[in-house]
């Protein structure tokens, strides 16, 4: 990534010297999240922010790797409000390669944890979104556990306030979202199982349960079931 960085750099006409600690023999060991975070630290500090045209090359740059340093120099700017980097990040959440869009809610997400009700309510929009990996997005970014970011405790806790995301994309077409959506409950599962059982019985009690409902709710409740904390009535209409 630091051979990548020096190798691009006249490209991107970054007006600033490299680091040491970026070229350095040492930093291949650094972790890869911590590396893309460094590297958006110093992108940040020589002129890399919203609306310049340095910005620009390095967001739009033919190397996914280089647009994930853009998503990370956004992170570093903390003079944006919540809706200014929302719309900002939504480039990266719309991203034709997969490693962009996961780095898209993993520098949203710490903003997220800052003002969880205010971000439930400007991603609402974004749940049906035409582009399923924004929609996506906006499931993947506030799971209440987060395999590379930290937890959301306050939706650990309170699983209901994210209700009406949930609700949009209970019977998303996409099987991406649909993975998102469920994991989001296998998430909450782990700290409010009475309430994801209480969303499913809602969600099942329709007379007819879309298929993509159900195959949400038969992932979702996967860590109560091989727990054995599913109830008999929840598991013979799933299973």
């Amino acid at each position: 990534m630091g051979a990548l960085l020096v190798a691009t750099a006249p490209q991107l006409r970054l007006r600033s010297p490299i680091p040491d600690e970026i070229t350095s023999e040492a930093f291949r060991g650094v972790g890869v999240t911590k590396r893309l975070a460094r590297i958006g630290l110093y992108l940040r500090s020589t002129g890399v922010a919203p609306g310049t045209t340095l910005f620009r090359r390095v967001a739009g740059h033919d190397s996914d790797v280089v647009r994930q340093w853009a998503a990370y120099a956004l992170m570093a700017d903390t003079s944006l409000s919540l809706h200014e980097r929302l719309q900002l990040t939504h480039t990266f959440a719309a991203d034709r390669n997969m490693s962009v869009r996961e780095v898209a809610w993993m520098t949203f997400r710490p903003y997220v944890a800052k003002e969880v009700l205010e971000a439930l309510a400007q991603l609402r929009p974004l749940t049906v979104d035409r582009d399923p990996n924004v929609r996506r997005f906006a499931i993947e970014v506030t799971r209440p556990r987060s395999v590379w970011g930290e937890h959301l405790r306050s939706l650990k806790a309170e699983p209901e306030q994210a209700r009406e995301l949930l609700d949009a994309t209970k019977a998303d077409r996409s099987k991406y979202v649909q993975n998102a959506v469920a994991n989001w409950l296998n998430d909450a599962s782990k700290t409010r199982p009475d309430w994801v059982l209480g969303l499913a019985a809602t969600w099942m009690s329709s007379p007819s349960i879309d298929a993509a409902t159900r195959r949400i709710l038969i992932r979702g409740v996967r860590t109560l079931r091989r727990a054995d904390q599913l109830p008999r009535h929840v598991a013979s209409s799933l299973f």
